[in-house]
């Protein structure tokens, strides 16, 4: 008799650990799958599983190069030979620099066009654009600018 017990209780281990769970956590496991076949037959949990997974890998999540994408972010720095803005990135693509090239347009939050060399360091800006090559800037085609608040430039 007790070595029936014992196989017993060494059964009941090695199940427990091929769950990854104790013995008594394994008795809740037990009753989750039972209650699955009745939650898969009501009609809102077939909705889920008719859907591509495709969309969850994360290699889908990377944008591709011809996607529209916006970043929104404060600028850290520009580079004006190399028409670059540099920023803290705040929403939105996964970039901290914004390429500006001859088709850019730069407007003003308030209204009115901007160049290049009048965007200031601390100003809020929302680029639009497509991700270069590389996948490291954002290639701008539109961006706002919002001014800088009085006191939040270094030194101001």
């Amino acid at each position: 008799m007790r070595i029936l017990l014992f196989s017993a209780a060494i059964v009941l281990a090695a199940a427990a650990s091929a769950c990854g769970s104790d013995s008594k956590s394994s008795a809740t496991a037990t009753t989750k799958p039972a209650s699955t076949p009745s939650a898969a037959a009501s009609p809102t949990a077939s909705t889920p599983a008719a859907r591509p997974t495709t969309g969850l890998t994360p290699a889908a999540t990377q944008p591709a190069s011809g996607d529209v994408l916006e970043v929104t972010g404060i600028v850290g720095g520009l580079n004006l030979n190399g028409s670059k803005i540099e920023i803290k990135r705040l929403q939105g693509a996964s970039v901290t620099q914004i390429a500006v090239d001859g088709t850019t347009v730069i407007r003003k939050a308030t209204g009115g066009r901007l160049q290049l060399k009048d965007v200031r360091t601390s100003d809020r800006i929302i680029a639009r654009g497509v991700l270069n090559d590389r996948h490291d800037a954002l290639v701008a085609s539109e961006i706002t600018v919002q001014d800088v608040v009085p006191g939040a430039q270094p030194g101001g």
